[in-house]
């Protein structure tokens, strides 16, 4: 399981990029018209953020002063819940160690 970070629906909502229909085909089957409004109706069941994560993203932000703290808190939760990865655009997450950034374009069967 990986964690979609919101810049995946925020490039498939938004105008042309390159990063527009690669976030689309990641979304597959969805309509374009729920990104922004309706997330939960693609995650139905979002992971809770507790103390570990808060923490966990505090210590990150100390050891990455570029990543965002938003980024920081993705990032401890897929640490602390052991997922693959997350599927972002953003490249600060190639710098966290045990962070596996999936690439929406290399997703796509386009790019990848």
């Amino acid at each position: 399981m990986k964690l979609l970070d919101t810049n995946v629906f925020i490039y498939a909502q938004g105008g042309p990029h390159p990063y527009r229909e690669p976030c689309r085909a990641v979304l597959a089957g969805a309509d374009p018209e729920a990104y922004g409004v309706d997330v939960l109706a693609f995650l139905p069941d979002p992971f809770p953020i507790s103390r570990r994560e808060v923490e966990g993203a505090a210590d990150l932000v100390g050891t990455h002063p570029r990543l965002y703290p938003r980024d920081a808190i993705h990032a401890a939760v897929v640490l602390a819940y052991g997922l693959e990865g997350t599927v972002s655009t953003d490249r600060a997450f190639d710098r966290v160690a045990g962070l596996i950034r999936f690439d929406p374009i290399a997703l796509s069967p386009e790019g990848g």
